[in-house]
């Protein structure tokens, strides 16, 4: 029989017979849990490709940009960019930005943050620190909503810019609006 550690009593049937109750409960809730997560991520993939994809498609190739559905409910296309800038390319992309004139976009930090074209100074403190015996970690990049602000922009205003190296992407998506 088992003993209770704190009060050395024995412990019965019906307490370990519950807890096990318990135990097994918890069980099926995590199988439960990751069944919704699953159908959650299957979901919301299918609405993406729809939203993204097979909707978009569909109302170019019969030339609408709209349309309003017969209960009211208008739908849209829009025009939408991404861009990330990987880990392999954020020294060439950086290098690009500035040398097109566009290094006031990218931020500086050591440990605390720099603004745009704040460069000088960032590189200038990070130095006096290590002359310091202290280590900074100094960090250039540009803030991922600043970086699609400027890929809309560049895109739509026909100026050149580096796709691959931004990691721009520019799609369609439909917004739906329902009727109030």
């Amino acid at each position: 029989m088992l003993k209770n550690q704190l009060t050395g009593q024995e412990i019965t049937k019906e307490e370990l017979s519950s807890i096990s109750a318990l135990c097994e409960r918890q069980i099926q809730l995590e199988h439960a849990r990751a069944a919704l997560e699953e159908q959650l991520s299957k979901t919301s993939e299918e609405l993406r490709t729809l939203a993204e994809t097979t909707i978009p498609d569909a109302m170019m190739a019969i030339g609408l940009s709209e349309v309003k559905l017969s209960d009211g409910t208008a739908v849209t296309i829009k025009k939408y960019y991404s861009a990330s800038i990987s880990p392999d390319n954020a020294s060439p992309a950086l290098a690009w930005l500035r040398s097109s004139g566009n290094g006031d976009i990218i931020k500086n930090s050591v440990v605390c943050q720099f603004g745009k074209g704040e460069d000088d100074i960032a590189n200038l403190l990070a130095e006096e620190l290590r002359k310091k015996g202290l280590h900074p970690e100094q960090k250039t990049f540009v803030h991922p909503m600043t970086l699609k602000s400027f890929v809309k922009e560049r895109i739509e205003s026909a100026q050149p810019i580096p796709m691959d190296l931004l990691g721009v992407y520019v799609g369609n998506k439909t917004v739906i609006k329902q009727p109030k």
